[in-house]
């Protein structure tokens, strides 16, 4: 979207968002005769500050929204943001992921539907408190950023039956397989 402003020419090609916002910024101007008004200047640094913002890559905004999130099992950890720069087609299989992730043969591996990696975590349970209700959002605005920016989404788990490494990954719109990495135990 190109924008004339004051005979400056400005070139808009991410979301809209975004272009309302800075278009806001870029179209107040003060009142015409009216000595009271303070002269209205141009928040050029929060323009840039949103521009900076719609420029984020997804793996850049996901990787914030995961930091400090820790996945609950017997052992909380840290979540990992992949981004495999692979573009193999859909669906993921299991020899594919072996490679990706260099397990053996003899390591067991397992598909599960996507939406079981949030299922523990977002559904609320009664004895939960602020805390889990809080982590919960978090995981929440994670799924969603995930669901809104990936397709053919996955979930892998290699290892044995207590301790095992969680993959939820999918597609970008390029084709290539992003997505998040943690370490799950279940006695």
């Amino acid at each position: 979207m190109v924008v004339n402003w004051h005979n400056i020419t400005i070139l808009l090609t991410f979301n809209s968002k975004y272009i309302e916002i800075i278009f806001g910024y870029l179209t107040q101007k003060p009142l015409k005769g009216n000595k009271k008004v303070k002269r209205n200047y141009y928040n050029l640094s929060k323009v840039s500050e949103i521009i900076q913002t719609a420029e984020k890559s997804f793996v850049e905004t996901l990787t914030e929204s995961v930091n400090g999130l820790f996945y609950p099992s017997e052992s909380d950890e840290k979540i990992k943001v992949i981004d495999w720069q692979a573009d193999n087609p859909a669906p993921f299989d299991t020899i594919l992921f072996r490679k990706y992730i260099g397990v053996v043969p003899s390591v067991r591996v397992e598909v599960l539907p996507w939406e079981k990696f949030f299922d523990a975590i977002i559904i609320e349970k009664d004895w939960w408190t602020d805390f889990e209700k809080q982590r919960a959002a978090s995981f929440l605005k994670v799924k969603e950023l995930i669901t809104a920016n990936l397709t053919n989404i996955e979930y892998l788990r290699a290892g044995n039956r207590v301790e095992f490494e969680a993959y939820l990954i999918g597609q970008d719109k390029e084709g290539k397989w992003k997505g998040l990495k943690t370490l799950i135990i279940e006695t």
